[in-house]
């Protein structure tokens, strides 16, 4: 699978920005790309909901340094393992 995705992603109101990241890329990456274009330092604890329910262990995927979880950490797991779609 080849391909990237283009993410718009708030950091609160008025202020966005749009990511293109590769398909195969994992989330830690992605987390890294949203801190980097936000200016946010790097080495913040993260987590990435996928059912959109914050703190939802079933759905979790933490980064390696979060307590453990269920579910593979962001390192583990690329954007394509997941079933993306528009909007």
């Amino acid at each position: 699978m080849t391909g990237s995705y283009i993410f718009s992603v708030s950091f609160g109101t008025g202020c966005y920005r749009h990511i293109r990241i590769g398909k195969r890329k994992s989330l830690r990456t992605f987390h890294k790309a949203i801190t980097g274009a936000f200016g946010i330092p790097d080495g913040l604890m993260y987590a990435f909901f996928m059912n959109n329910c914050a703190w939802d262990n079933t759905a979790g995927y933490y980064g390696s340094s979060m307590p453990d979880s269920m579910n593979p950490t962001a390192d583990e797991v690329r954007l394509c393992d997941f079933h993306l779609s528009k909007e």
